[in-house]
């Protein structure tokens, strides 16, 4: 292929990112490249992160798409004079910006969020996992916390946002998200007989926010992240008192995100009544990370703890022996391993 020409047909987005970096200025969209990050500085430097077909990690701006994020850059850093977190839609694609100051230099990073918000069965999670959360939407009793936990970066909201969309979708009521600021579209009408609701955060304290929510007389609650005393602790007694409720913390294991969950509630409250109301509440916890394919893109693996009507898992939180839930996530991988539910009960599990 000579140089400036574009290929009759590119399809994948490998071929795409290969076309995009021979291709005369002006020839491509960013919308149509697959990546997860796009740095911009004020300087002038850009560069992608995560890019399909690409052969590392970081990626120069192709030469075909220089001219649209030429079109994007004003807009961002016009925004971000004024907010140091903004959402923001560019050609069809939604982003979540922040604003970073290092040395003489500004940079903002655009996280690309998916849109429409995928299905939760398609996120690439193991089918008895998908099966054991569709039974939490079925179940009539409808209440408890869910955790999902990972690093920067790792999918963790496109999984709880996925995760409420299809709670309501399926079963119908009321979903309510406070997020700083909202990130996939999930305002409107779900399914037959359900709606949700976006609220946006405005000072960086979920806290109000979560008590306003409740004006809406939700049945599921998504808290777009734990990351303030008081939304840990709304989220854990939100959960007993008749609301599923779904967040996103910061840990490197599902342990580690009980752990944090306990800390931060314990500021507010006892750290034995914390564990206790979480011991009756918690439902399930999820840990996620996102491995990079350079061929398949970015690939889901998880780590996961369903705590069911195990009585053990709930005495070992209410008696804030945490770590020692090691066993119980061994037995439970071998079983989602096996394709067998997790939440099979101790006699089940021998035979």
């Amino acid at each position: 292929m000579s140089e400036g020409t574009v290929p009759s047909v590119a399809t994948t987005p490998q071929e795409v990112f290969a076309a995009a970096r021979q291709a005369e200025h002006g020839s491509f969209r960013l919308a149509q490249l697959e990546f997860t990050d796009l740095f911009v500085s004020e300087d002038g430097t850009a560069y992608l992160k995560n890019v399909t077909g690409a052969q590392g990690v970081l990626a120069q701006i192709p030469r075909g798409v220089v001219a649209d994020l030429n079109d994007v850059m004003p807009i961002v850093f016009a925004r971000g004079q004024k907010q140091k977190h903004f959402a923001l839609e560019h050609d069809g694609v939604r982003y979540r910006c922040a604003r970073m100051k290092h040395q003489d230099n500004t940079t903002y990073v655009l996280r690309r969020v998916p849109s429409p918000v995928p299905g939760f069965g398609t996120l690439g999670l193991p089918k008895v996992v998908v099966h054991t959360f569709a039974s939490f939407a079925s179940s009539r009793k409808k209440e408890g916390l869910i955790l999902v936990a990972g690093a920067t970066g790792q999918g963790k909201t496109t999984t709880a946002s996925s995760l409420l969309q299809a709670f309501v979708t399926f079963s119908g009521g009321v979903g309510v998200t406070v997020e700083d600021p909202p990130e996939l579209g999930l305002e409107g009408r779900m399914g037959q007989n359900g709606r949700c609701y976006q609220i946006t955060v405005e000072d960086g304290v979920f806290g109000p926010y979560i008590k306003d929510a409740l004006r809406w007389s939700p049945n599921f609650i998504l808290i777009g992240e734990v990351r303030d005393s008081q939304a840990a602790y709304e989220a854990i007694r939100l959960a007993v008192s008749g609301h599923l409720v779904i967040t996103t913390i910061h840990a490197n294991s599902p342990i580690g995100a009980i752990q944090s969950l306990i800390k931060y509630a314990s500021v507010l409250e006892s750290k034995d009544l914390v564990q206790s109301i979480l011991s009756d509440s918690l439902s399930a916890v999820v840990h996620q990370k996102l491995e990079r394919h350079p061929e398949q893109g970015m690939l889901l693996r998880g780590e996961f703890l369903f705590v069911g009507d195990d009585p053990a898992i709930r005495t070992k939180i209410r008696e804030g022996s945490i770590s020692s839930l090691k066993q119980e996530l061994e037995a439970q991988k071998i079983l989602i391993e096996q394709g067998r539910s997790p939440l099979l009960s101790s006699d089940d599990r021998r035979r």
